[in-house]
C-alpha cells in the first residue's frame, strides 16, 4: 500500500468536492449563504470520507500477501449456478432468497429526502 499515492489521489478528490461546495456558496443568494450551501459542504465531506476509506481498504486488501491466493473465478469449481430453466425472482412466500445462506429478506422501499426512493431489505433471520 503506497501511502503517498493514496494521499495524492484523495487530495485530488477533495479538491474536486470542495470546489463543488464552494460553487454552491458562491451561487447562493444574499441572505441565504448558509442554508443554500451547507448541504454541499456536508456532502463533500461525506463523499471524501467514504471514498477515502474505500480506497485505503481496497489498497490494503490488494497489498495483503494472500490477495492473489484468494482470487477466484466466478465460473470455476464450486460454481452454484441454478439448474437449467430456473428463473430469478422472489419465492412464493414473497421473500427474497439470498442463494443458500439461510437468510431471508423482505423487500422494502425506503425514501431518502436527498435521493428519493432507495430499495433495500429487512433481514428476517435464518430459516
Amino acid at each position: 500500500m503506497d501511502r503517498d499515492v493514496l494521499i495524492n489521489q484523495m487530495e485530488e478528490r477533495f479538491r474536486g468536492e470542495f470546489a463543488k461546495a464552494l460553487d454552491a456558496l458562491e451561487n447562493a443568494p444574499d441572505g441565504h449563504w448558509i442554508d443554500a450551501s451547507e448541504m454541499a459542504f456536508r456532502d463533500a465531506a461525506l463523499t471524501v470520507a467514504r471514498e477515502g476509506l474505500e480506497l485505503a481498504v481496497q489498497a490494503k486488501i490488494e497489498a495483503h500477501p494472500t490477495a492473489q491466493a484468494a482470487a477466484f473465478s466466478p465460473s470455476g469449481p464450486g460454481d452454484r449456478r441454478p439448474p437449467a430453466g430456473a428463473q430469478q425472482g422472489q419465492s412464493p412466500s414473497g421473500h427474497i432468497d439470498d442463494g443458500g445462506n439461510g437468510v431471508r429478506v423482505t423487500p422494502v422501499l425506503l425514501v431518502s429526502r436527498d435521493r428519493g426512493p432507495v430499495s433495500g431489505g429487512f433481514p428476517l433471520g435464518r430459516g
